[in-house]
C-alpha cells in the first residue's frame, strides 16, 4: 500500500534477490522471487527531492546521487544502510564538482568506477542567458571530482539533437529525438559519434539497459484486449553500433 501508483522503480541485482527503489520517495524494498515476498527495507520519512537521481549499487550498497524536487535541483550525495534502514549523506558537496545531477545527464561507470556527470543549466533561468554543459568525472575510489571541459553542445545539435537529454549506458551517452537520430558520446575517447543508418530501437519510447557488451532496448505495447500483453525487445552490441557510426568531433572542449 506505501508504494506509489505508476512509480517508476529502479532495479539491482542483490544476493540472488533483487532491491527496488523507488526515486523521490526514499523507499527501497526487497524483493525475493524464490520465497515470493517483497519486504520494505526503509524506515524513511522525508521525501519529494530526489526524484530522477542517479542511483547505483556498488560493493552491495545503494547509491542515491543528485535528483529534483521541490523546484530545485541538487549534488547531494546519499547511501542507504542497511542497519539503520535509512538513507545517509557519504560526502558533502564538493565545491569542485557539478550543481547539480541527474539521471538524464549521468551515470554510475562501473568498468572504470567514475562517476560521469553533465552538469546542466540552472532549472529556472532567462531565456536570454547562455546555456552551458560542463563535463565531469569522480573518481569513486579517491573521492575526487574533475572538470574535464564544455560539453561540446554545438557539434550535438548541429546533429539534430534539439532536447538534449540522455541515456547513460556502459559509460557512453545515448542522445535521441527518436528513431531517424542517434547521437551518442563516448567520454573516454572524448568522441561524438552518430549513426550512419536509421536504428528503430533507440525510439524515444523504450526503456533501455546494458548487459554483456549488448544494449536492450523495451517497450510495452497498447494491447488489443485487456488479456494480451504486448512487449517489444530489441538489441543491438556495443560493437555492432559502433561499425554503424561515424566520429563527428570531440565530446568536451578541455578548458586552457
Amino acid at each position: 500500500k506505501d508504494i506509489p501508483l505508476n512509480a517508476l522503480v529502479n532495479v539491482f541485482p542483490f544476493h540472488n534477490s533483487w532491491l527496488l527503489s523507488i526515486p523521490g520517495t526514499q523507499q527501497v524494498y526487497h524483493l525475493n522471487l524464490t520465497k515470493l515476498t517483497l519486504k520494505r527495507l526503509d524506515k524513511s520519512f522525508y521525501r519529494g527531492y530526489n526524484f530522477q537521481a542517479i542511483q547505483y549499487l556498488r560493493n552491495d550498497t545503494l547509491f542515491s546521487h543528485g535528483g529534483v524536487g521541490f523546484w530545485h535541483a541538487n549534488n547531494v550525495l546519499t547511501y542507504f544502510t542497511l542497519k539503520a534502514k535509512e538513507w545517509e549523506m557519504s560526502s558533502a558537496p564538493d565545491a569542485n564538482g557539478p550543481r547539480w545531477m541527474e539521471q538524464k545527464f549521468g551515470g554510475y561507470d562501473s568498468n572504470r568506477e567514475i562517476l560521469s556527470i553533465i552538469e546542466f543549466p540552472a532549472l529556472y533561468e532567462t531565456k536570454n542567458q547562455i546555456k552551458s554543459y560542463r563535463y565531469f568525472e569522480k573518481d569513486i575510489r579517491k573521492n575526487q571530482w574533475k572538470l574535464l571541459g564544455e560539453v561540446n553542445i554545438k557539434l550535438i545539435q548541429e546533429l539534430g539533437i534539439k532536447r538534449f537529454e540522455s541515456n547513460f549506458l556502459n559509460g557512453n551517452y545515448y542522445f535521441s529525438n527518436g528513431a531517424p537520430i542517434l547521437v551518442w558520446a563516448d567520454p573516454v575517447t572524448n568522441s561524438i559519434y552518430q549513426a550512419n543508418v536509421v536504428i528503430s530501437m533507440f525510439d524515444t519510447n523504450f526503456e533501455f539497459a546494458f548487459r554483456n557488451g549488448y544494449i536492450f532496448s523495451y517497450r510495452r505495447l497498447n494491447a488489443p484486449t485487456n488479456k494480451d500483453v504486448i512487449f517489444k525487445i530489441d538489441s543491438i552490441s556495443i560493437e555492432k553500433l559502433k561499425s554503424l557510426s561515424t566520429r563527428k568531433g570531440p565530446f568536451y572542449i578541455e578548458p586552457y
